[in-house]
Parts: C-alpha cells; sequence; structure tokens
C-alpha cells in the first residue's frame, strides 16, 4: 500500500511517533503530501490511505464527503465516523477502503 500522511511536525506526541515508525514497517511506500493533498490523491487512488493527525473538522470535512461518495472511508485516527471527533481522536485517516481496518489497528497498537 502507499500510505500518504501529514506534515512529521503532526506526529509529536510519542504515539503518533510509534504510529508512524509502524506505518514504514508495515507499508510498501508512504509519502509526506499534507493538507487536502493527501485525501486528493486517496479519491484519484494514487495512494491507498491518508493519516492526517492534528487537524480540525473543517480542514477535513469536505475530504470526508468526497472520499465517501467515491466509496472509500473516513474515520477519526480511532475509527469513529463522525467529523467533530477529529479534533479528540488525534486526526483523521481516509482510505480506499481496503487498508482502513489495518491501518485503525496499527495505530490502536501503536496507542494513537
Amino acid at each position: 500500500a502507499l500510505v500518504s500522511h501529514g506534515a512529521l511536525a503532526q506526529f509529536s506526541t510519542d504515539a503518533l511517533g510509534r504510529a508512524l515508525l509502524a506505518l514504514r514497517g508495515t507499508t510498501e511506500a508512504q509519502r509526506g503530501l499534507a493538507d487536502f493533498d493527501g485525501h486528493r490523491n486517496v479519491l484519484r487512488a494514487r495512494a491507498d490511505a491518508m493519516i492526517d493527525p492534528g487537524v480540525q473538522p473543517w480542514d477535513v470535512a469536505a475530504a470526508a464527503l468526497l472520499v465517501r461518495e467515491a466509496g472509500g472511508r473516513f474515520t477519526t485516527l480511532r475509527g469513529s465516523e463522525r467529523i467533530c471527533d477529529v479534533v479528540p481522536d488525534g486526526g483523521a485517516l481516509t482510505s480506499n477502503g481496503l487498508v482502513h481496518e489495518a491501518l485503525l489497528r496499527m495505530l490502536a497498537e501503536a496507542g494513537v
């Protein structure tokens, strides 16, 4: 899988740092594509997922709608499908749907 992620500075907590290391070890490739570009690459099938920590609901509301309408998945990093849970859950995860559960497990194992 190709997983894009937000800026490295967003992975500043210990749990997010562990998640980034786990991502490196469990995916074929990773690309830092901050802001909407990572979600756009999921929509265009150029990436399988986007991990976007440290965002606000208004930052990802459009991505959530577009990804869901295209048949993908949008949740918080802890798996909530409510956009308003993005802040307490630490960020957003969009995917093509195929790798979503595996990424949620990886994030949970990292303590996110």
